[in-house]
């Protein structure tokens, strides 16, 4: 209970979890957590976007930002990797 409000060890919400984890993929991005990218209609034509903007942009060393986005990558695909069992295919 306390992790889904951002209380007790872990001190933030999975919803900034997911923020910080799309600007480390995107490269810096930190983007508005938004629900839609669209609206349609029966036909499938567009009836109204909902345009995102970049909030901030974080400037990661690349370095580092490289070195963060393999471990990310081993933790879930590597022979040791604490969360492999997560994301193996069923």
């Amino acid at each position: 209970v306390n992790t889904s409000v951002g209380q007790g060890d872990v001190q933030v919400t999975p919803l900034q979890s997911a923020v910080v984890y799309a600007a480390i993929q995107n490269g810096g991005k930190v983007v508005r957590p938004h629900l839609a990218k669209a609206t349609q209609d029966s036909r499938g034509e567009t009836v109204q976007s909902f345009p995102t903007t970049a909030k901030r942009q974080i400037n990661f060393d690349q370095t580092a930002l490289g070195a963060v986005r393999q471990g990310l990558f081993a933790a879930a695909n590597g022979d040791k990797g604490t969360s492999k069992a997560v994301f193996a295919a069923s």
